[in-house]
């Protein structure tokens, strides 16, 4: 079971970013969401949910800045 997060780019104000899972994953997170099936959707919404309780919009912005100078 894994989960990589392979990049993270800007486009304007909108973050991107490039990750792969493998079905083990999708799995685990569906069972952990009381769910039997996780559409591709639903689980790149839970990941940037995830990250996004972790990461605040605002070290996001840090970090883009950070880049652009």
């Amino acid at each position: 079971m894994h989960l990589e997060i392979d990049k993270l780019y800007f486009v304007g104000n909108r973050v991107g970013i490039d990750f792969e899972y493998d079905e083990e994953f999708r799995k685990q997170v569906a069972l952990a969401c009381g769910e039997q099936y996780m559409s591709k959707r639903d689980l790149q919404l839970f990941i940037i949910k995830a990250l996004s309780n972790v990461i605040s919009s605002e070290q996001i912005s840090d970090l883009k800045n950070c880049i652009e100078d």
